[in-house]
């Protein structure tokens, strides 16, 4: 309620005001009598504009009331719409992020798994390579050995013909037996090489198993097997047809009841019908059960699937970009690695190579050393043997000579030989002999035993040089061999490193994948986090922007905001407030012309039912 208290005096001077005064008005003159019709007709007229103002006064409150309803309802709309967006969105990445990460792992898995049989794959072929190589180095060394073996052999029998050849020059060149003095060397002919042969051990024949069929009971065929399932399980029923027929009257029809055999079948007959009749009946209603559920389910399953279909597409348009840069990202790498690992293949492969090359080479060059060292010793042994047999011819010929002479004793021609001769040939070989041979056949048969004794030091000799030989070669071999062990130790040595450090580069190339993925994920959580910032903000700029406009347009339509109405409603009720004033006014003009009147004018707001007036004295 708005009260407003005035105390004017009346001033003769001061004419009333003409704003709000009626038009069948007439200035007071301060004598004429009021007109009553006027006065009514004006406070009439002042009633109708009060109650036109309170109505206009409603329905701006109700206008806004509704304008400030529809700012809050599209605003609640827009924040909804927003947050469902938002959460669409973050359920879009999750599921994106989700989808990605598995198929990373499965890529990631698939990766491994190739890795790891590629590894299995070279593994196997080294080892198949190494055992070849092994078989191959053993069956040259077992070849090397036999050949070898083999030509020790025909050395020595080389030298064992050359000495029988020897004994039988002597034989047919003088045609007599020599003396054996002992030494064993010529009967003991074939002791030489007898140990260097060992026969091959048999393999004993393993296949000992014995046999326990005979234990077995059962039947040994699958004939007899039917025979006694038929037996067992296909036996012929001894029950006839009549016992069946009595044991259905007697439990069925009671004691004492009694049917032919045509009624018994024609009962049966007739239940067999009824229920033919009922399966059928139960039948074709299970099929139409059965197709109505088969429609409805096909049905749900076509709506299902189209669902499925769309949403499917929907997926697989919006993954194949992600999955094509991963594919391409991934192909990159894998075909990186097989450049990797051919061209490790093929440095495996040339190096195995080079390496039985080389095996071969030097293989081939110590057998070309062994066979010109065998060669040049069979040429020394056979120079050397020539030159003993000449030695021997030159030696036996004069102690022949004398030893025929002794036999024969020829008197005339005694005289006439001289052992200076013997002692000439003698010192040509320098040979320990005494300055004088005396013409005894004793002293001829301790000559002959010197010569054999000379024989037997140039064998002893032979042999010592054949053992030393031997020796050598086995020391040869023996090293040879601990060469080879310490080159295989070495290259297992270097093959088990190389081994590690290839698993190690995988390791560390797995560490480095797995951290360059974890960069990506952090880097992409970046990005979709600062995304989501920058989305906010300029959400919250549109909706400045929005409520802005939003603002304007209910300014442009009369809806104002708080500010606005409260000044529209102080301009209506200070024009209100001085029409009434300027009534008043001019009431008191006309209806208290002379004296000073101390009045209250009282107007009612729209809180009380609407503006009023009346005056108080």
């Amino acid at each position: 309620m708005i009260t407003v208290t005035s105390s004017l005096h009346y001033n003769s001077v001061m004419a009333p005001s003409t704003e709000r005064v009626p038009p069948t008005s007439q200035p007071s003159t301060g004598q004429e009598a009021p007109n009553s019709n006027v006065i009514i007709k004006a406070f009439k007229k002042e009633s109708k504009r009060t109650k036109q103002f309170n109505t206009f006064l409603r329905e701006l409150q109700h206008d806004f009331h509704q304008a400030e309803q529809a700012q809050k309802q599209f605003g609640v709309l827009r924040i909804q719409k927003f947050k469902l967006a938002q959460s669409e969105r973050c359920e879009l990445f999750t599921k994106n992020e989700k989808n990605r990460i598995r198929q990373f792992e499965e890529a990631d898995t698939e990766r491994q798994h190739t890795f790891r049989s590629s590894e299995d794959r070279h593994m196997a072929i080294f080892e198949d390579s190494e055992a070849t190589r092994k078989k191959e180095f053993h069956e040259s060394l077992e070849k090397h050995d036999k050949e070898v073996e083999s030509v020790i052999t025909h050395l020595k029998t080389i030298f064992l013909m050359g000495r029988q050849l020897r004994e039988e020059l002597i034989r047919r060149s003088f045609g007599v037996i020599l003396q054996d003095s002992g030494t064993g060397h010529f009967a003991d002919s074939t002791s030489l090489g007898a140990d260097n042969v060992s026969p091959m051990s048999s393999i004993p024949d393993s296949d000992t198993h014995s046999d326990d069929r005979d234990t077995y009971d059962g039947p040994s065929t699958y004939a007899e097997f039917q025979d006694s399932y038929d037996e067992l399980y296909e036996a012929p029923d001894t029950t006839t047809e009549k016992d069946d027929y009595r044991l259905l009257s007697s439990s069925s029809l009671g004691a004492g009841a009694s049917m032919t055999w045509k009624q018994i079948d024609s009962l049966f007959e007739d239940r067999r019908a009824q229920r033919k009749t009922a399966f059928e009946r139960r039948l074709s209603d299970n099929e139409a059960s059965f197709q109505t559920a088969e429609q409805k389910r096909d049905q749900a399953i076509e709506t299902l699937e189209s669902q499925f279909d769309q949403q499917r597409y929907r997926f697989e348009k919006h993954f194949e970009s992600s999955r094509k840069s991963f594919e391409n990202r991934f192909q990159t790498k894998e075909s990186y690695r097989d450049q990797v690992e051919t061209s490790r293949d093929a440095l495996f492969q040339h190096k195995m190579v080079s390496f039985r090359v080389m095996s071969e080479q030097r293989l081939f060059k110590r057998i070309k050393v062994l066979e010109d060292a065998e060669d040049h010793h069979i040429m020394a042994l056979q120079d050397l043997a020539t030159e003993r047999i000449r030695s021997t011819e030159s030696i036996l010929a004069p102690i022949l000579f004398l030893q025929s002479r002794a036999q024969h004793r020829v008197g005339e021609n005694r005289s006439s030989f001289t052992p200076n001769i013997l002692i000439s040939f003698l010192q040509r070989d320098s040979l320990p002999i005494p300055n004088s041979i005396p013409d005894t056949p004793e002293c001829l048969d301790s000559t002959t035993s010197q010569i054999d004794v000379h024989l037997a030091a140039y064998d002893d000799l032979f042999d010592q040089d054949q053992n030393d030989m031997r020796k050598q070669e086995e020391k040869r071999l023996e090293k040879r061999q601990q060469i080879f062990a310490m080159n295989e130790t070495r290259r297992q040595d270097d093959f088990r490193d190389q081994q590690m450090d290839r698993i190690r580069r995988s390791d560390e190339r797995e560490a480095n994948h797995s951290l360059v993925f974890a960069n990506d994920q952090r880097q992409r959580e970046k990005i979709f986090l600062g995304g989501q910032a920058l989305r906010r903000k300029m959400f919250l700029e549109k909706e400045e922007e929005r409520t802005v406009e939003f603002n304007t347009f209910l300014r442009q339509w009369e809806f104002p905001s708080k500010d606005d109405q409260n000044h529209l409603l102080s301009d209506a009720f200070d024009g209100e407030i001085k029409r009434v004033q300027s009534f008043d006014q001019w009431v008191r003009d006309i209806i208290f012309p002379r004296k000073p009147v101390a009045f209250t004018l009282t107007c009612t707001g729209p809180g009380d039912g609407g503006f009023g007036w009346w005056i108080q004295q």
